[in-house]
């Protein structure tokens, strides 16, 4: 299973993102996470919490980095 957390770099996506660890899920199922930033690098903080989990630059007002996320983490 994938999880995209979008605003991964906000209050609740941060709260989501060092709760959300990459591996085995319930049931033996394998959880990729991924999550979106309005930055030019993700937060560091947020980097080193989780090391594994994969960061997107994305703007959502114009859909700026979007095709990237698609192509790389929605196939």
């Amino acid at each position: 299973k994938r999880v995209l957390v979008v605003g991964g770099s906000g209050y609740l996506g941060q709260h989501l993102l060092s709760r959300s660890h990459p591996g085995a899920g319930g049931n033996g199922v394998y959880v990729d996470v991924a999550f979106t930033h309005h930055r030019r690098a993700a937060p560091r903080a947020l980097a080193q919490r989780a090391p594994s989990v994969r960061a997107f630059c994305a703007d959502l007002r114009s859909s700026d980095g979007l095709e990237a996320v698609s192509a790389s983490f929605g196939q």
